[in-house]
């Protein structure tokens, strides 16, 4: 009975050896996964925070946008009004000069 408890007891160490090794290698390998989510929980932190600054830029640049088309609307604006300023007084100028030429044709006549 002393040699079948000493097998017994030499094949339990064998199979606690191998479920050591078994148990070290299942460690390691969620180690390795632990670590590889780590890094995919960074990657997606940092893509989620570039998204979110690409959005404030983008909404940045869209209110640049709207004010630039604003003020040029501003823009057009005073230049039409000018450029109508411009054509009244034309006009105005084109009669007096037709009226002092009629004047002076006149005089001459």
């Amino acid at each position: 009975t002393i040699a079948a408890l000493r097998s017994e007891n030499a094949t339990l160490c064998s199979l606690v050896s191998c479920l050591r090794k078994e148990h070290a290698e299942q460690a390691a390998a969620s180690k390795a996964l632990h670590m590889e989510f780590s890094e995919y929980r960074a990657e997606h932190l940092l893509s989620k925070e570039s998204y979110a600054q690409l959005e404030k830029s983008s909404y940045e640049t869209r209110m640049q946008l709207e004010e630039q088309v604003a003020t040029l609307a501003k823009e057009k604006a005073n230049i039409a009004s000018t450029l109508e300023s411009v054509l009244r007084d034309s006009d105005g100028l084109r009669r007096e000069h037709r009226a002092m030429t009629e004047a002076y044709e006149a005089t001459i006549r």
